[in-house]
């Protein structure tokens, strides 16, 4: 029998009787006080390291894919394996430049890497250029998935740098960063290598070499290739990982070799620990080796992929959407993947795009790992030369507000990250603190304008008291700027001309004290715009009796919450007999009403009045296993009123816009945003104003089934746009935000109004959708199908 649940909604907050809460967040632990403490290779030992001050101060590092395998110059970083994969345009490539993998393999390729432009000097000259960057920390790629270490390895003696091009490529780096005063981190990407290379010990299964081996076949070559494996995948590693055991200790006894020979500070591995002991074994050696080097103070960090809570955790490409508790580092490289390839240099990413893409991840308390590809020879093109310039000039200026800061409560405005667009502009704003709380930092991606007002939204005088401010005035100047506080913005009146050239402007807010906190944000309730009285001071300014209650910021004329008689700064204190201390209470009580009465009782001017809320909308939410629903059925095609899909924001994937309206529900494939979307809209053309009674929506997809939007609704003319913040267009209907539910196969809701009234009368309807998560990309919902109920039976 189908999993049924049947709930209701108000403006866009769902209760169930069993949802899941949000997962615990770790954070690395400080050492026991004492002295030098002793790290075992067990993931509860190894969660108690603490994250050195200094990776969390540094916010940038340089990271460097560079060996044989960027001699080929092919747009692929897996080229060591995808020459072996029969067919591929890899292979396609090697084969008529190099020769058939059976007679010219990837070990014959190693033999060319020779770097003859990279020495000890042009290591020096490189990292001075990181430095003036802004960068923090350098780490070279010390062995990639291809087998092949980059230094004088004891355990990898045949196939690595010294053996092959008589360069000791990790010592050469280290000795130039240590140089320069910057902290040392090595990568290694090895661990992978025995399934990786499983290709190799094929042969083309067509053609006029088909059966014959490739040279991965050879046991001469076994410590380049590997022994034959009944794995041949090649994601991250971890601590699942099984592979040939003289494998697993040679990945051990290389890791350790490298720690002993480097000393790095960061040690840095794509995926997990691996082997389940041995990736265990490496951290606590570096660990350990690192307290011995440091007087006992921990200065070492291990970044791993995949969540395993030890050091920093590493996102690639990308990186959370929101502030996170805990120091993070995501790893980006500018070119198109992250070796060289050949005659790319015109679409690296410029130095406007890095310098926004910092400020952004510093915001959510992020590190960046930045990656620039070396050519063969060893060395860095002048569109990489041109980019550091670009870099080390702005955070000259500006660094002040990036570096060495922490994140504040709200990492800022705009678009919500950057990872599905290069850059930001003038719109996107983003707040950092210094380490004492005693500045806010805030930061506009762009010059907004010549004299232009500044208008920041979150800080309005409803979430923020800015009493201690004691002076505004952009970051790298002494001049104060003149700011006014509202309801709706802090406001600040830049200067009539931009005081020097920049990608990006820090405003720079100084308190007498500590920051202020900041208020929670205000919500949708009843068409108004609400938030949560937060704390003692915030009730005593409101003259309230109890310690909360929730604070109504406007009522919009004709809003349901007027229709109540609510007003501006009135606070509702309970409902139905109930005391409310947050919008969620009220969300919660009114979903046990059912579209019934609401009885609230409001503080106004320090008296208590009685209110009653009888006409207002509601959500009913429906869970099932299959899209046979019962509380919000499918409706015939031919009663609902016919809408025009269209789409604002990133384009959607999957079905085409048209499905939305074709009356089929079906799983997984309707119109869905990309990851990394703030904000998606879709807008229904009814193409005359309609009485509308309902709007149902259906999704569908294993962790798609989930929704969160709000719904607007237009009487305009011609086409509103899409600007659903301008409230002479458009008009807040109501919300969904069902992503605390258990996920199940479908998912239907039903916005309605009580007693069976209309919503309204719309010519458009706009769902503005938010990310489903706000983690990794977030996603928004896939819905299978939209429909737009009458209120009257259409002849």
């Amino acid at each position: 029998m189908p999993l049924l649940i049947k709930t209701v909604m108000i403006n866009g907050m769902i209760c169930v009787s069993m949802v899941l809460g949000p997962l615990a967040l770790v954070r690395a632990a400080e050492p026991p006080a004492g002295g030098p403490v002793h790290y075992e290779p067990t993931t509860e030992s190894l969660r108690t390291a603490a994250i050195p001050e200094w990776f969390i101060d540094g916010k940038l590092g340089i990271f460097m894919h560079w060996g044989p395998e960027s001699l080929a110059g092919y747009k692929s970083c897996w080229y060591a394996r995808q020459i072996y994969e029969e067919g591929s345009d890899a292979y396609k490539y090697h084969c008529a430049t190099y020769g058939h993998p059976s007679k010219f393999g990837y070990k014959d390729l190693v033999k060319l890497f020779k770097a003859p432009k990279f020495d000890q000097a042009q290591a020096d000259k490189y990292v001075k250029l990181y430095k003036q960057a802004g960068a923090r920390y350098v780490v070279p790629v010390a062995v990639h998935h291809d087998n092949f270490d980059m230094w004088d390895s004891k355990f990898q003696p045949r196939w690595n740098s010294v053996t092959i091009a008589g360069k000791d490529v990790v010592g050469m780096w280290q000795k130039a960063t240590v140089a320069n005063g910057l902290h040392f981190g090595v990568a290694s990407h090895v661990a992978r290598t025995y399934r990786w290379l499983q290709t190799s010990h094929g042969a083309d299964k067509t053609g006029p070499l088909a059966g014959v081996p490739y040279d991965g076949q050879d046991p001469a070559y076994q410590d380049l290739y590997g022994v034959p494996w009944n794995d041949t995948g090649y994601g991250y590693e971890g601590p699942g990982d099984v592979g040939p055991p003289t494998f697993e200790q040679n990945f051990e006894d290389r890791m350790k070799d490298l720690i002993d020979k480097y000393h790095p500070d960061l040690y840095y591995t794509d995926g997990g620990p691996p082997f389940k002991t041995a990736g265990f074994n490496v951290v606590a050696h570096l660990y350990n080796e690192n307290l011995k080097l440091n007087g006992g103070k921990l200065q070492a960090v291990a970044n791993f992929k995949g969540r395993h809570h030890i050091g920093a955790e590493n996102y690639e490409f990308e990186y959370p959407a929101e502030a996170q508790p805990f120091s993070w580092q995501t790893d980006k490289t500018i070119n198109g993947d992250w070796y060289w390839w050949r005659d790319d240099a015109k679409n690296y990413r410029k130095g406007l795009d890095i310098v926004h893409t910092l400020i952004d991840v510093v915001s959510k308390n992020g590190n960046l790992l930045l990656n620039v590809p070396l050519t063969p020879d060893g060395e860095l093109e002048d569109e990489v030369l041109t980019m550091l310039k670009v870099m080390g000039h702005d955070f000259d200026l500006i660094g002040e507000a990036i570096f060495a800061t922490r994140p504040w409560e709200s990492f800022g405005e705009g678009q919500k990250n950057f990872n599905s667009i290069d850059r930001g502009s003038a719109a996107d704003i983003r707040f950092t603190r210094n380490k004492a709380n005693t500045i806010l930092y805030v930061t506009t991606l762009g010059w907004p304008g010549d004299g232009a007002v500044l208008k920041i939204r979150t800080l309005n005088q409803y979430r923020i008291n800015l009493k201690s401010l004691t002076g505004v005035s952009l970051v790298g100047t002494a001049d104060p700027l003149s700011y006014s506080q509202d309801g709706e913005f802090l406001k600040i009146t830049l200067p009539a001309k931009a005081p020097y050239e920049c990608n990006a402007y820090p405003l720079k807010l100084t308190f007498s004290g500590q920051s202020p906190k900041l208020k929670p944000a205000a919500k949708l309730l009843w068409q108004a715009k609400a938030r949560d009285v937060s704390d003692a001071e915030d009730c005593a300014a409101l003259g309230l009796p109890g310690e909360a209650g929730v604070l109504i910021l406007n009522v919009p004329a004709g809003s349901d919450a007027a229709g109540a008689g609510l007003k501006k700064d009135d606070v509702i204190i309970s409902c139905n007999g109930t005391e409310v201390k947050t919008v969620v209470d009220l969300w919660v009580l009114a979903d046990k009403a059912d579209g019934r009465k609401l009885t609230l009782t409001v503080s106004r001017g320090k008296k208590q009045i009685p209110l009653q809320l009888t006409d207002y909308n509601y959500v009913v939410a429906e869970y099932q296993a299959t899209p046979e629903f019962k509380q919000v059925a499918v409706a015939p095609v031919a009663a609902v009123l016919p809408a025009k899909a269209s789409s604002g924001g990133s384009p959607t994937l999957n079905d085409p816009i048209d499905v939305l309206t074709d009356g089929k529900v079906v799983m997984g494939f309707g119109p869905i945003f990309p990851n990394g979307v703030n904000v998606g809209m879709y807008k229904l053309d009814l193409a005359n104003v309609q009485p509308v009674a309902q709007v149902n929506t259906f999704s569908a997809g294993e962790g798609r089934a989930r929704q969160n939007f709000l719904l607007y609704g237009s009487t305009a003319a011609a086409d509103p746009g899409w600007n659903v913040s301008d409230p002479t267009v458009f008009t807040p209907v109501n919300g969904v935000d069902t992503r605390l539910v258990r996920p199940t196969a479908f998912e239907a809701t039903s916005i309605r109004r009580s007693n069976g009234k209309p919503l309204g009368n719309y010519r458009w309807l706009v769902l503005a959708l938010s990310p489903l998560e706000d983690g990794i990309g977030g996603g928004n919902s896939s819905f299978e199908e939209l429909q737009v109920i009458p209120a009257t039976e259409r002849k």
